[in-house]
Order: C-alpha cells, then sequence, then structure tokens
C-alpha cells in the first residue's frame, strides 16, 4: 500500500511538471510510474518496481518521445498570426526592458517585447519568434496528451483492481467499505471499484518457523538455551486477518511461554531424554490456544537443548566414564569368554587324545592278535608240512638242539637238559610220530 501511493504521488508530480514546462519529457515518467503502479497492484517487490519505473521511462523518452514530437507540430491549425512567426519586423517604436515598443509586420502593426530584455532602436530590424496565442494552444494540445494517458492509466487500474485472480493455496479476505465482506478462493472473481478491497492475502499452505533460543529454566534450577520449530497452516483466513494483531510474533510468543511452563515441570535429566514428551504437550497446547486465530499447529520439534557449560562437561565427564565402565565389561567379558573357549578347547583336545589312544590300542591290539594267528597259522602249517615230509630222527634232534639254543640265549637262569641226549631224540622221535598221526592209541 506504501508504494501504491509513492508511484501515485510520483505521477502526479510528473504530470505538473510537463504541465508547466511543455517539453514533452516529464510526461515519460509518468508512464513509467504507471507501469511500477501496475506491478505494484500485482504483489511485485519494491525493487523489481523501481526497476520496471527506469526501463518503461528511459524507453518512451527515447522512442516515443520524437514521434509525440512530430505528431504535436502536425496536428497545429496555423493561422495568420502563426505564419508571421519567423519574419522580420520593423521597429517603430524603441524598445526596451521596461517598455514595450511597436513593429511594423508586413503593413501591420504589431505591440512588441524583446527576449532576454534587449533594447531595439527606431528603424532597426528583428525576428518574430512567438505570438501571443500560439504558445496557449500548444499547451492545450499537451494538456489533452497527458490527459489521455491518465484517463488509459485510470481505466487500467480499475481493471486490476476489479478483476482479482486468486492462486492456488491462496485466499483473499475482501472488505467492503472497511467491514469484512467474504473470502475469495482460488479462481476469478469480480470487486466492486473503490468500494471492495483486499485486506490480506493468505497463503493456506504448511508454514515452518524456526524460533531463536529461548532461556528456560528447569525444576532442579538448571539455566538452558532451547530453540523450537513450529509448524502450522492456516485454515480460517477470516479468524487470522482479524484474530490477532501480528499472528506469527503471536506464536512465538505463546511457543516461549508454553515452553518455559513444561520445562519448568521437569529435571534436567527428564528434559534431556523427553524431548517426544515436550514436542507432544507443546503441539496440542499451541493448537488448542490458535484455534481463535484461524491457526493450526501440526507439529512441534524442539531443535536443541544446550545446557550451562559446567553442566556440559559435568555430562561429558560421566559420558566418558561410562563409556570406561562400559570398556572395563567388554574387556572382562571378552576374557571370560576367552577362557572357556581355552577350556573348551583343551576338554575336547583331552577327548579327542583319549579317543584316539584308545583306537591305536585297539587297533594294536587287533593287529597283535592278528600276528599270533597268523604266527600260529604259519607254525601250524610248518608242522603240518613236517608232519607230511615224514622227517628222519637226526632231522628232529637237530631242531630239538636248535630249540636248546635258544632257551639258552635266553633271559632263563636255569635250563634242564636231559642226561642222554639219545633219549631227548627218542622222545623227539615220539613227539614227531604222534604228530604224524594224532589218531595213534600210545
Amino acid at each position: 500500500m506504501d508504494s501504491l501511493v509513492v508511484w501515485s504521488g510520483v505521477m502526479i508530480a510528473c504530470i505538473v511538471v510537463e504541465i508547466l514546462t511543455v517539453s514533452l519529457v516529464s510526461v515519460w515518467f509518468v508512464i513509467g510510474a504507471f507501469a511500477a503502479l501496475i506491478a505494484c497492484l500485482l504483489n511485485v517487490s519494491v525493487p523489481i518496481q523501481v526497476a520496471i519505473f527506469l526501463v518503461v521511462s528511459v524507453i518512451c523518452a527515447i522512442v516515443a518521445r520524437p514521434m509525440a514530437v512530430k505528431s504535436l507540430k502536425g496536428n497545429i491549425i496555423h493561422t495568420n498570426n502563426d505564419a508571421l512567426i519567423g519574419s522580420h519586423a520593423l521597429v517603430i517604436k524603441r524598445i526596451d526592458a521596461d517598455h514595450m515598443g511597436e513593429v511594423r509586420i508586413k503593413n501591420q502593426i504589431w505591440s512588441a517585447s524583446s527576449l532576454h530584455n534587449l533594447t531595439l532602436e527606431e528603424g532597426e530590424y528583428g525576428e518574430v519568434v512567438a505570438i501571443e496565442g500560439a504558445h496557449l494552444r500548444r499547451v492545450i494540445k499537451m494538456l489533452g496528451f497527458i490527459l489521455m494517458i491518465l484517463l488509459i492509466a485510470i481505466v487500467v487500474i480499475l481493471i486490476f483492481s476489479t478483476v482479482k485472480i486468486v492462486p492456488q493455496s491462496y485466499a483473499y479476505v475482501v472488505e467492503r467499505i472497511g467491514a469484512y465482506d467474504r473470502t475469495l478462493n482460488v479462481g476469478l472473481h469480480i470487486l466492486i471499484p473503490l468500494i471492495d478491497r483486499v485486506s490480506n492475502r493468505v497463503s493456506l499452505k504448511e508454514q515452518v518457523m524456526d524460533f531463536a533460543p529461548q532461556p528456560v529454566i528447569t525444576k532442579d534450577n538448571v539455566t538452558m538455551q532451547i530453540d523450537t520449530v513450529v509448524y502450522f497452516s492456516i485454515t480460517d483466513p477470516k479468524l487470522f486477518t482479524y484474530g490477532v494483531v501480528r499472528p506469527i510474533n503471536a506464536i512465538e510468543t505463546l511457543t516461549a511461554t508454553t515452553l518455559r511452563n513444561i520445562i519448568g515441570e521437569l529435571e534436567l535429566d527428564d528434559t534431556l531424554t523427553s524431548r517426544d514428551i515436550i514436542n507432544s504437550k507443546m503441539r496440542s497446547i499451541l493448537d488448542d490456544a490458535t484455534d481463535p486465530w484461524g491457526i493450526k499447529v501440526t507439529r512441534v520439534e524442539v531443535k536443541n537443548i544446550l545446557p550451562p557449560r559446567d553442566i556440559q562437561e559435568a555430562m561429558e565427564k560421566q559420558m566418558r566414564a561410562e563409556r570406561e565402565r562400559r570398556e572395563a565389561i567388554l574387556v572382562a567379558e571378552g576374557k571370560k569368554q576367552a577362557a572357556i573357549l581355552n577350556a573348551e578347547g583343551d576338554k575336547e583336545s583331552l577327548v579327542l587324545r583319549a579317543t584316539a589312544e584308545k583306537e591305536a590300542q585297539i587297533a594294536k591290539a587287533e593287529g597283535q592278535a592278528e600276528a599270533l594267528r597268523l604266527v600260529y597259522e604259519a607254525q601250524a602249517k610248518a608242522i603240518q608240512y613236517i608232519n607230511e615230509a615224514n622227517p628222519e630222527s637226526a632231522y628232529i634232534q637237530l631242531e630239538g638242539l636248535k630249540a636248546l639254543k635258544n632257551l639258552a640265549d635266553g633271559q632263563a637262569t636255569k635250563i634242564i637238559v636231559p642226561n642222554d641226549l639219545a633219549g631227548l631224540a627218542g622222545t623227539l622221535t615220539t613227539l614227531s610220530e604222534s604228530l604224524k598221526d594224532p589218531k595213534k592209541p600210545e
């Protein structure tokens, strides 16, 4: 609204200057101010409005001014008096700065004055540069041109003030003669000029407000800094417009007081670990409090909690001690697990070793048994072969002597030898015969 007043003032000032000068210079700034006024009605930012004013004014002055000058000169109706401009006049009565004189122009006598307070004596000649009445017609023509521009500007302003296009996710609050009339939703709408006015343009999208950190005191008298983020949307543009002055500031103030009340009921440790509870309580309280303002609080987030420096140092020490305790527990558990694993490994090793020894002994015993069986079978086969061969008594005596030799080579301390080796031989012969015929009676 301030920009609208400024551009309107610029237009009026340029029009006054153009009327006084009739130079076809200021009028182009009227057009530039008018373009900036339209941009203001379209909610364009102020820097862009200034840029539009300068660009349009300069382009019009460069392009349109020569055509306008030519058009004005060509449309002037020249009379007989106008035809005298540029001719030479004979001074018949002295002309000076204080007195008007007389001149003769084409056998006509005119009252005349000089430019720049020059003195002309009788008999001198001068050039006619202007005749009263001709300049006045030019001024009237220029005023008509300016009035035409003003008329176009007024028509365009009325159109823009009458036709309103509401974009998506927006709502316009309309006042009629200062009182609330209606709320315009998305689409094209027609207003009554000079009667209806858009008092507020409200965004219906969800908005985010990040408030600065607020000092709060906990239940155990610890002062900390807490900043919050509030997400809200406007549900009723009318209540938002007329419910409270500066709604955003009201939400910020309400958020700060609500936060102090909630934190004042909690101790430091609870404050640091109960963010969800704090967010839920704040959202519920803010939502109820902002209903009369047409605002719906959808979410509240505690972004940062900054305790005092000494509290932070104490918390860091506590966290360090807790980490060291966890480290010691983990080391002890690791050692315990390692000892258990080592014991289980030793146990399994002993079991495996005993099993291996058992299986080795079994295999050894089986091998020995198999060896004895094979030896005995070999001996039996040898005896069988001997019996089948019908050995002589000399051979038997020789084998007996080998047996005695083996007995002598052993570790026995006593050996009984028969007195008669011949008797031994006889005994061996008898044994041989018995082996030859096991079923023969003695």
